[in-house]
């Protein structure tokens, strides 16, 4: 009785999810990290409230010409100042 070679494929899936279980969550090496400009498009979940809070700002900053003119724009300067805090 001949034994099976596993696939390439299959192998392949092996290797990659070694390298992926060894790496601690939100941990990454300085080479790995993404630096530019380029917009992502992510989902987040917040209570709806707060969603018309950012919308009601964002619109006040765009009659005065002023500030952040969008919700991504806002949660954008948010996260950056949270950063810069840190």
């Amino acid at each position: 009785m001949a034994i099976k070679k596993r696939s390439t494929l299959a192998n392949q899936a092996d290797t990659l999810a070694d390298q992926i279980a060894d790496k601690p969550y939100g941990k990454h090496n300085k080479s790995e990290r993404i630096v530019g400009d380029e917009y992502i498009t992510t989902s987040i979940s917040i209570p709806q409230s707060m969603l018309q809070q950012l919308e009601d700002l964002a619109l006040i900053n765009k009659r005065s010409m002023n500030g952040p003119k969008n919700v991504s724009a806002l949660i954008r300067s948010a996260v950056t100042t949270y950063f810069a805090k840190g």
